[in-house]
């Protein structure tokens, strides 16, 4: 799980993201940034965040985003081994 900034030092957060996104990165991303704009928030998620957040955030709103986003990728997978084996109970 990674908590990204669209104001890199050497960037844009959600350009280095959609880079990364196309190289197969499929790690859950949640961008946590000041910036509130409507534009800044579609460009990202079109990026590949899985949400967004911005500044100042609720500390106990963040950590319960961070929990709904690292479920999704469990669900996904036990989804998938479901279809991939059917009759198993180990899923």
């Amino acid at each position: 799980m990674l908590l990204l900034d669209l104001n890199l030092p050497d960037g844009n957060g959600a350009e280095w993201l959609k880079k990364k996104r196309d190289a197969g990165m499929n790690l859950p991303v949640i961008i946590c940034t000041i910036r509130d704009r409507e534009i800044d928030i579609i460009k990202a998620l079109d990026a590949g965040a899985d949400d967004y957040v911005t500044k100042p955030f609720r500390i106990r709103e963040l950590i319960a985003r961070i929990r709904a986003v690292l479920r999704r990728p469990a669900l996904s997978m036990q989804k998938r081994l479901r279809q991939l084996f059917p009759s198993s109970q180990a899923v």
